[in-house]
């Protein structure tokens, strides 16, 4: 990110930060779980990166590591070979004709091959593990001899190979060098391990569970509709009653 968008995206978290405590959310109770979340992933970070800085590890110590690694590697052969890598099989046949012919592989490899990988150096693959190599390609090279090449051209998903097997042997770990980074950080990875259950076995570590939710209210009883009135029993009248006759009469 280019340093004047950094700037400004500095300037819109503080406007906002400042916006958000004058609304009292850094108050919240969720707000200040995430805030202390924050916090502690940054301070464990910055507590591994200083314990880690002062962690020397020498070669003596990666040693037995490289040792265990050399005892468990799988006996495998490895093959160097050449190969001319060409479109057609009349064009691989050709050229088979012209290595029986007495033509050298590697003349060949750099005129006709279309593997611009190999053909600049006449046809040469190094050394390789069969399944570093397509499955038609590596098994008509542990079918030959050393010094032998294919009299039938091999077709895989590239084209047509003519191949030639110029040496085998049982398949070599990496050397210590090529592998030392990758021991340094398992050593790391194991040290790490080792110091938080270091940690852990120090503290006293107590799992609170979290509150449970509140009930839902219950909900309030629907209101009775009011009584239907009764009609009047046969011994009351429907009419109103006449008022009584006062006892005496006024003079």
């Amino acid at each position: 990110m280019p340093e004047q968008q950094l700037v400004e995206r500095m300037i819109e978290l503080r406007l906002l930060a400042g916006a958000a405590k004058q609304a009292g959310l850094d108050k919240e109770t969720k707000t200040q779980a995430q805030i202390e979340n924050a916090v502690d992933n940054q301070l464990a970070n910055d507590y591994l990166a200083n314990y880690l800085s002062k962690l020397k590890v020498t070669d003596s110590e990666l040693q037995p590591e490289y040792d265990q690694f050399v005892k468990g590697y799988p006996k495998t052969t490895e093959y160097k070979a050449a190969h001319i890598l060409v479109k057609t099989k009349e064009e691989a046949d050709a050229i088979i004709k012209q290595l029986d012919s007495g033509t050298p592989f590697a003349q060949l490899a750099e005129e006709k091959s279309q593997d611009p990988g190999s053909a600049k150096q006449g046809g040469e693959l190094g050394w390789f593990a069969p399944d570093q190599m397509v499955p038609e390609f590596s098994a008509a090279v542990e079918k030959l001899k050393k010094g032998e090449i294919t009299q039938q051209p091999v077709k895989s998903q590239f084209g047509w190979h003519i191949t030639k097997l110029e040496d085998s042997r049982e398949a070599q770990p990496p050397t210590f060098a090529q592998l030392k980074t990758q021991l340094e950080n398992q050593y790391k990875r194991t040290a790490v391990a080792n110091l938080i259950k270091e940690l852990r076995a120090k503290a006293t570590i107590d799992l609170v569970a979290p509150p449970a939710a509140p009930k839902a209210a219950a909900s309030e009883p629907a209101a009775t509709a009011p009584a239907t009135p009764t009609a009047p029993t046969a011994t009351e009248s429907a009419a109103p009653k006449a008022p009584a006759e006062p006892a005496t009469k006024p003079e």
